[in-house]
């Protein structure tokens, strides 16, 4: 006897499939193929039927099959993006560019009952047959085919208590189309429309009518729009925010899309709690509240100095220090005496043949003459810095705050062009006053006032356009886009970094953003300047480099 709690239906399908056999046949194996997408059309009532005596050479079949919610959505989302897929039908293969199977945990399967609603019930003992390749030398991307055929399946009914009647009886329906059309011309509401789960208590005339299956109708967007606008806000202006919120919305989009319940929005939470947790690590921080950033402390080591064959000097430094991403580098390397008169008597030279009544274009010139005279001099020292690249695989931002914090890790010594006597007294800088009541050390007697770069990683004395002068010539040599600016307002020189940072103070150098980056103190990362500085229009431009 036939259980009256199975309905047994026959339809016609579509669909796309990839097989999991490799090698290249004139034909499939169907029973060895996996389905991405079916659609599954004209379906009607039929008897019972054994899913055993359905299977042949040529069919498929799987045990149980569960319809997907979000087709209507898909189709929105298809008629955007025409050009990725060839038919609006299969949705959710995304790319032509994927050269992969896209196979997910199951099969998108989609059952259309009308322009607004799609069945959601599970599907049993499901044959595939006379299945026919459609355009059969057509391959899609990613070894996908298109096929279509004859669906068996069959709904099993769960009974319910008879509940009373309405007073607008809905008659039994032999198929899916005849119980859906009418409720869709009669009635405004999903309340209203009836499914093929109904009561099959005999006792009555007409069977009560029960709950219906489950209607999805055109899905509602505003959620991801929410998501969007939250999330574009939180970059303009609340950035502490994003990644908080990013992580958030994307555990609740991971959970909507595997539908595991609790147990999945819970392991959801723990993977982008996780991604969020490598972001905050090795990932540039929002500069836009401008604080530094507190970093563990490094050493420098200045060993005496050794005699060669050649009537030199060489002395060994080593510097150790770590960057804002806790990687930690050591760098030794040997500076010649020679090598450091020559670059002073270039140094002096330099400033006598400058004659110009402004200080910028003067310490535009300065710099320049003295970047060019010292830049194969540092061959050896950039050198260590490219095998710390290779060897952490760093990018060019890690790479360029490893320059930055090797920098700011030498102490800091104010730079005078006369003694620092003469220089207190003849200056109206209250920091200048300040520094020196403080009995800070000072380098005197050094013409214009700055350091070239070998000078500088010579004796590891230097101020404010020293240890931008050095920071340009390194980075430069690095291949990253650097500048030098100079403020006579301020008093002071930092060193701009040509690479997308984000957030911070930044200057545009023929199309390229240089951000601004304080080198005199630790904890300032790529665009980071003291709040009393971060007028842009009171710094000009003296060197620049673009890769």
């Amino acid at each position: 006897m036939a259980n009256p709690f199975i309905k047994y239906y026959k339809a016609e399908f579509t669909g796309i499939f990839h097989t999991r056999e490799r090698a290249s046949l004139p034909f499939h194996h169907f029973s060895e193929i996996e389905w991405e997408q079916l659609k599954i059309t004209q379906v009607e009532t039929i008897e019972p039927y054994d899913s055993w005596e359905h299977q042949t050479s040529n069919s498929w079949y799987r045990k149980k099959m569960k319809p997907n919610k979000n087709w209507f959505q898909s189709r929105q989302w298809v008629s955007r993006w025409p050009k990725l897929i060839t038919q609006k039908d299969f949705p959710w293969i995304r790319s032509v560019k994927w050269q992969f199977p896209v196979s997910r945990k199951r099969t998108h399967l989609i059952i259309p009952l009308n322009e607004q609603f799609q069945l959601q019930e599970e599907l049993h003992e499901v044959v595939l047959k006379r299945i026919q390749l459609i355009d059969h030398g057509k391959e899609w991307f990613g070894g996908m085919r298109e096929a279509k055929g004859i669906i068996y399946f069959q709904i099993h009914l769960q009974p319910e208590k008879p509940k009373s009647i309405p007073a607008a009886a809905v008659p039994l329906a032999t198929t899916i189309q005849e119980t859906i059309t009418p409720a869709v011309e009669n009635a405004p509401s999903v309340t209203n429309l009836w499914s093929i789960n109904q009561d099959l208590d005999t006792s009555s005339a007409i069977a009560p009518i029960q709950q219906p299956l489950t209607m999805s109708p055109k899905g509602n967007r505003k959620w991801r729009w929410f998501m969007l606008i939250w999330l574009l806000l939180c970059l303009w202006k609340f950035p502490v925010l994003f990644v908080p919120s990013l992580i958030i919305f994307g555990a609740i989009a991971f959970y909507r899309y595997f539908r595991k319940a609790c147990l999945g929005l819970l392991a959801s939470l723990f993977i982008f709690g996780l991604a969020g947790f490598l972001l905050f690590q090795y990932l540039p921080k929002s500069q836009d509240d401008k604080r530094t950033t507190d970093k563990k402390d490094g050493t420098i080591k200045i060993l005496p100095p050794k005699k060669t064959d050649g009537n030199d000097l060489l002395t060994e430094k080593q510097v150790d220090w770590w960057d804002f991403f806790s990687n930690f580098y050591q760098v030794s390397y040997n500076t010649s005496s020679l090598s450091f008169f020559d670059s002073e008597q270039f140094h002096a030279q330099a400033v006598q043949e400058i004659s110009t009544n402004s200080s910028v274009a003067f310490f535009t010139e300065l710099y320049q003459k003295l970047e060019s005279n010292d830049a194969s001099k540092l061959d050896s020292l950039v050198e260590l810095f490219k095998n710390r690249i290779e060897e952490k695989q760093l990018s060019p931002i890690k790479s360029a705050e490893m320059v930055t914090t090797f920098i700011q890790e030498i102490p800091y010594f104010l730079v005078h062009d006369l003694d620092c006597k003469t220089a207190v007294a003849t200056s109206n800088s209250d920091f200048m006053t300040q520094y020196h009541s403080e009995n800070k050390p000072c380098l005197p007697n050094i013409p214009g006032g700055v350091q070239s770069p070998y000078e500088f990683v010579h004796n590891l004395k230097g101020d404010c356009d020293t240890r931008s002068l050095l920071a340009f010539t390194i980075l430069k040599k690095l291949g990253i886009s650097a500048s030098v600016w100079v403020s006579e307002t301020y008093g002071h020189s930092i060193v701009g970094v040509g690479l997308p940072v984000g957030a911070g103070s930044y200057k545009e150098i023929n199309g390229v953003k240089h951000y601004a980056t304080e080198l005199t103190a630790k904890g300032f990362r790529l665009g980071m300047i003291s709040p009393e500085n971060q007028n842009m229009s009171n710094w000009d431009i003296t060197l620049f480099y673009n890769r």
